[in-house]
């Protein structure tokens, strides 16, 4: 797997930066795998993902501060299931808690300051400072 910061586009159209060369990678894995190309492919980690360093607020930024990390395999962790109790805490998942449905209700202009949703273009506005949003949401920080 390779996991990076990037829009709804293609690796190496990344915007903000960090890119990468799909184009390379891609060619190295089907040679190896379609024509028997002796090019280690086969070494690179399982997974490599860009852990985001918390970038600033902003509508326009060159590049997304973070770091690569890389895993041949993926050991789970021990999960803490978490449910909304009535008083508005999070507690622990109780399985004795009846099922049922839930009503949120959020402000109807929740979610206009998060810019322009499913870009496909770099010149798209992203997010910007979110407290307008978060003031009228659930956060859990």
């Amino acid at each position: 797997g390779l996991i990076g910061p990037w829009v709804h586009k293609y690796p190496h159209f990344a915007y903000p930066k960090p890119c990468v060369d799909f184009h390379a990678e891609a060619i190295s894995w089907w040679r190896h795998w379609l024509c028997a190309e002796d090019n280690k492919v086969e070494n690179t980690p399982r997974l490599r993902a860009y852990i985001l360093d918390g970038p600033r607020p902003g509508r326009r930024r060159e590049t997304d501060p973070g770091y690569w990390v890389a895993m041949d395999r993926w050991d789970v962790p021990d999960t803490l299931v978490l449910s909304l109790d009535a008083s508005g805490r999070l507690a622990r998942c109780n399985s004795s808690h009846a099922e049922g449905n839930t009503l949120l209700h959020s402000p109807q202009d929740t979610g206009t300051a998060a810019g322009e949703f499913f870009t496909l273009k770099p010149d798209s506005e992203m997010a910007g400072d979110q407290r307008i949003d978060d003031a009228g949401s659930l956060i859990f920080d």
